[in-house]
């Protein structure tokens, strides 16, 4: 009991930040001869708040969010504990048999090259996000089934877990939204996003950005732009500014074109330190909108620059095409050779993942 207890002060002391969250959740997987422990926390969005391994899980944490594991369509196991009774323990054998295992890609992809076929799921409930909390601990075959014991020591826990989840959520929430206030005083709307563009937190005027549904919005909880292929060069974006850049740093300007002939907007990803992945809200990003700078786009061909890294030339060509001219005409204005525009456009269409002139006059559209 003493030891229950101390993890229990334990979760309580990662909840005002005192300690990693993986502490107590380290100590819990030890206690109970698991391999490998998790919480998380989603929103009602099915955005991942909080996603924590014990230290000695890193690698299938990473192939966890590979293969989508806390999404209930994808996983058994989340789709258990989204269904199943708040604060009790319940085991594969409730939820999945053995012909269905054999046929889960999940089962068979991630839980068995990892060795955790055994798992003890409880559904936290009391989540002020509208969403739910899970904890999880997974034993190896060697283990076998979670037995009584072990089943009902997650039960006695789970109270105070849910509890302290709550707490440090309403905590983070409240940092974020001082964080996104300030934000948007010193440079324009803002945007947390988590992994895979989950919308974590949204400053006033970004929420009424997204609203208005020009050139962002928010689809299943996942920030996603209007234009198809601003949407393709947000996810683009996206991916490298979570890939290795310096936290902090800021990516290349992204422009976003609006599906209803307003100017594009000029988006910035910075990511967060690593840290910030250790407490709810599990942000990754901070997107800004750049509203009011001397480099936004002032022309059809600035736009284009901007947003496909056109050079000037290429710009002015595009800019041309897009307005109906053709090859020649393009040359005799521009006073250069045939060769050099059919030149330039082969380098536009690579630069624009376009093939044919019609398909390039349809994604230059947005940005006339």
């Amino acid at each position: 009991m003493q030891a229950l207890a101390t993890l229990e002060e334990s979760f309580r002391s990662a909840a005002t930040g005192r300690v990693p969250w993986g502490e107590p959740l380290t100590a819990l997987t030890e206690m109970l001869g698991a391999k490998m422990g998790q919480i998380a926390l989603v929103d009602r969005d099915g955005n991942l708040l909080l996603n924590v391994f014990t230290r000695h899980a890193l690698d299938a944490s990473d192939d966890y969010m590979a293969w989508r594991g806390y999404d209930p369509a994808m996983n058994p196991r989340s789709r258990a504990i989204v269904n199943g009774p708040a604060m009790r323990c319940i085991v594969d054998e409730e939820f999945i048999d053995a012909q269905q295992i054999a046929r889960s890609p999940i089962y068979q992809g991630l839980f068995r090259p990892h060795d955790v076929p055994h798992c003890g799921l409880v559904r936290l409930s009391g989540s002020p996000t509208g969403g739910m909390g899970g904890l999880s601990m997974l034993w190896p075959s060697s283990a076998g089934p979670a037995d009584e014991k072990k089943r009902r020591i997650l039960e006695t826990l789970a109270p105070t877990l849910a509890a302290s989840l709550t707490l440090a959520t309403h905590l983070e929430g409240s940092k974020t939204s001082s964080l996104l206030g300030t934000v948007e005083m010193l440079v324009g709307p803002a945007i947390l996003l988590g992994p895979d563009r989950g919308v974590i937190g949204v400053s006033a005027a970004a929420e009424a950005l997204l609203r208005g549904a020009t050139h962002l919005t928010m689809r299943g909880g996942r920030l996603t732009a209007i234009v198809a292929q601003c949407e393709a060069a947000l996810g683009a974006a996206f991916r490298q500014a979570t890939g290795g850049s310096t936290p902090g740093a800021p990516i290349k300007l992204v422009v976003v074109a609006s599906g209803r002939d307003r100017p594009p907007l000029v988006l910035e990803l910075h990511r967060l330190p690593e840290r910030d992945f250790e407490g709810p809200m599990n942000a990754r990003i901070l997107l800004t909108v750049r509203t009011a700078r001397a480099d936004l786009p002032t022309s059809t061909a600035d736009a284009l620059r901007k947003a496909f890294d056109m050079t000037a030339a290429e710009a002015a060509v595009a800019e041309l095409l897009g307005m109906g001219h053709d090859i020649a005409a393009i040359a005799e204005r521009r006073g250069v050779g045939v060769e050099t525009i059919r030149t330039q456009l082969k380098s536009i269409f690579h630069k624009t993942g376009t093939h044919r002139q019609a398909e390039l006059v349809l994604a230059l559209a947005p940005y006339r």
